[in-house]
């Protein structure tokens, strides 16, 4: 009984590998693979693919005030002969200031596999935006990246700088089987651009100083003023 019920289970593997094989060439050929940079080729426009970008993919950051937001698109092309799983991270993160680096919120995804969203302190030190797209040999898939501000008060974050870059990759890695702060092999392409300046506007939150300072001056010397007043009228009477 026991001799039977190993080879049902041999059986089952069998039949589990050979149709994820099948499957796999109907989507363009075996799963293999595909890391190497010079097997992924990436573009702005969708039509011009080169290894790197000549700049990073977000040149200049514009997300000023909590509740900005900026998008940008980036195209990914597996210049390879094998399938492969799309893993997108988050990485190679230096922050100045850990206030922003929890405020910053980076996501990347493809349309049917959105990901999900990440401070810059998630990266620890990668942070999985998005897996698990197929893409078959010579395939193209769009990769939407967003930035976010989130909550930040008076002047906290002020003059920091934060870079950080995507980690692009292609594998045979079963969906989920890395965790989501293992960093792959694969492309880098740098994410922050302009030295990383993040430009944070003074969000108001907090009192204005000088201001409170110059109006209580003002009003102690106007108080000064009356009081010197009062005592030159009060011999007189």
């Amino acid at each position: 009984m026991r001799n039977l019920d190993s080879r049902l289970s041999a059986r089952a593997v069998r039949i589990a590998a050979t149709g994820a094989a099948i499957l796999a060439i109907m989507l363009g050929g075996a799963v293999g693979p595909a890391s190497a940079s010079t097997e992924i080729q990436v573009s702005r426009d969708g039509v011009t693919f080169t290894s790197s970008l000549p700049t990073a993919l977000f040149n200049q950051i514009t997300v000023t005030v909590p509740g900005d937001s900026q998008a940008v698109d980036l195209f990914v092309r597996n210049a390879s002969s094998a399938a492969g799983f799309l893993r997108v991270s988050l990485s190679n993160v230096t922050v100045s200031d850990p206030v922003l680096a929890h405020a910053l919120t980076v996501s990347a995804g493809t349309t049917s596999y959105p990901g999900s969203s990440a401070t810059l302190a998630d990266a620890q030190p990668c942070r999985v935006l998005t897996e698990g797209e197929l893409v078959p040999p010579g395939g193209v898939v769009k990769v939407s990246a967003n930035l976010a501000l989130g909550d930040l008060s008076g002047r906290t974050g002020q003059d920091a700088t934060a870079t950080f870059s995507f980690q692009i990759s292609l594998s045979d890695a079963v969906v989920g089987s890395v965790p989501p702060t293992v960093c792959s092999s694969g492309v880098t392409i740098p994410v922050s651009g302009g030295g990383g300046t993040i430009p944070l506007a003074m969000t108001g939150a907090e009192p204005p100083i000088a201001l409170i300072i110059g109006a209580a001056s003002v009003i102690g010397v106007g108080l000064f003023f009356v009081v010197a007043a009062r005592r030159r009228k009060e011999p007189r009477e």
